[in-house]
């Protein structure tokens, strides 16, 4: 069992607009005590889930790209955190305006490319953390198109918390799902309870 103090909570490894982080004190109170699975079909950021851990759970999102990287925490995060690292690196702030602009380009020629689900998913944190507002947002063509922050910030993401995340993800029934809403709840039933943001 993942060893979780007040120290240590688990936080969303990505900004995204509606996250609800400062009303976790609400939406806790207001779970129900018993229930059999729970449901959040429009995860985000994931901070109730990542709050609240359940450990019988059916998560999902449209966004393929938003679910590649909770996917790739989960399944391949020591490759994530070597693909993070590499882009880590200190950028200085001559340079960081292009840098995200090269980086957004790679991005967005991902299929072209044929980039690996693991650098899609670390370019799509970093993109996350460099962008203006934490917004993901694409174009009529699907392309990423959110400006960058003007901020250089050298570290992008907590290891740590990455390393809890995936520990919860992997020692409970956590099944992702990319798709719709009605996808992610095809299987609810009665005594679920279903987290509609």
């Amino acid at each position: 069992m993942l060893n979780i103090t007040p120290e240590t909570r688990l936080r969303p490894f990505v900004k995204w607009v509606g996250g609800k982080t400062q009303l976790l004190y609400k939406l806790t109170s207001i779970i129900p005590n018993n229930y059999k699975r729970y449901y959040e079909p429009f995860i985000g950021g994931g901070a109730l889930l990542l709050d609240y851990m359940p450990t019988n759970a059916v998560i999902g999102d449209k966004n393929y790209q938003l679910i590649n990287a909770y996917r790739c925490v989960k399944d391949k995060l020591d490759d994530l955190l070597e693909q993070l690292d590499k882009l880590n690196v200190d950028v200085s702030s001559e340079d960081a305006c292009a840098t995200y602009y090269q980086r957004r380009e790679r991005f967005n020629k991902r299929e072209e490319l044929n980039l690996p689900d693991v650098e899609c998913a670390a370019l799509f944190i970093w993109l996350n953390k460099h962008c203006f507002n934490g917004i993901y947002r694409v174009n009529a063509n699907g392309m990423f198109n959110v400006p960058w922050n003007r901020k250089s910030k050298k570290q992008v993401v907590d290891a740590k918390n990455l390393r809890g995340i995936s520990e919860y993800l992997n020692t409970s029934n956590i099944q992702i799902i990319n798709g719709d809403f009605e996808e992610t709840c095809a299987t609810v039933s009665e005594k679920d309870f279903v987290y509609i943001d």
